[in-house]
């Protein structure tokens, strides 16, 4: 069985690994707490020393630790929570297609699906599949821009149920424009960014984070298979309760999908 794809993290210690196929635990240098880890310059000096000793390429672990101690915001570009893996890249889709990997674009003409995949695809709505239609990371600008709307939908929807009434459209209006007869871009933002709102500055401190990655309560210790590796062998209760399922052994003939995953 072959994974299609599988987020894969892995712990590592400071920063010795041992040739064995236990996870690697864990582990604070010498006289370093997490609590020490307060002083932006002790972590630093941690995050150096992780950097310097840990084997190259570093684990998804390791980064996952000099990105705390860095002081990141944890975004979808830092540590594990990197971009995820995928066989079903640029590359095999323009192979699909009957085009060279270092095509710009694959118009409809040269898709082989059917018309509504290709529409779902061609997220831009120009006619033709590009890198940019696939690319869902944080950076992209449809993205970004997508993200911002749905916010904006959020602090309007007042009871949540996703959709926008004329009255709550009217409510807010009101709401923005006081007793004028129009609202401003100023009256808009102050409305949507109050005072006091969540910023980068109140993101958990160092300590509490690393203190949250020894307990795994922001991802797994063990390291997970990646894209195209073999998964490993399992036994899961059935749901009735009256049998096992290990799909790795034979006996299982139906197709099986492992979903990995950290839901919070």
């Amino acid at each position: 069985m072959r994974l299609r794809f599988v987020p894969a993290i892995v712990i590592v210690g400071v920063c010795a690994l041992a040739a064995s196929a236990e996870p690697p635990n864990l582990k604070l240098p010498d006289g370093v707490t997490p609590e020490s880890l307060a002083d932006i310059k002790e972590a630093a000096r941690v995050a150096d020393l992780l950097e310097k000793h840990c084997p190259q390429p570093q684990s998804e672990g390791v980064r996952m630790f000099v990105a705390i101690l860095r002081g990141s915001d944890l975004g979808g570009n830092d540590g594990w929570f990197g971009p995820a893996q995928s066989r079903y890249t640029w590359t095999w889709l323009t192979g699909r297609c009957g085009l060279d990997a270092k095509a710009k674009a694959i118009p409809s003409d040269k898709f082989p699906g059917p018309a509504a995949l290709f529409d779902t695809l061609d997220r831009d709505g120009d006619d033709r599949i590009t890198p940019s239609d696939l690319d869902w990371s944080d950076r992209n600008p449809y993205v970004m821009q997508a993200n911002m709307l749905h916010r904006l939908f959020r602090r309007i929807d007042g009871n949540g149920d996703g959709q926008l009434t004329r009255d709550e459209l009217d409510a807010l209006f009101k709401r923005l424009a006081g007793d004028k007869d129009h609202f401003t871009a100023d009256d808009l933002r102050g409305a949507m960014i109050p005072r006091g709102a969540s910023s980068p500055t109140d993101k958990p401190s160092i300590p509490v984070l690393v203190r949250g990655l020894f307990a795994g309560e922001i991802g797994s210790i063990s390291e997970g298979p990646r894209v195209d590796e073999t998964a490993p062998a399992f036994t899961l209760r059935t749901v009735d309760g009256k049998g096992s399922l290990s799909p790795l052994n034979g006996r299982n003939r139906k197709p099986l999908v492992l979903i990995f995953g950290s839901f919070t």
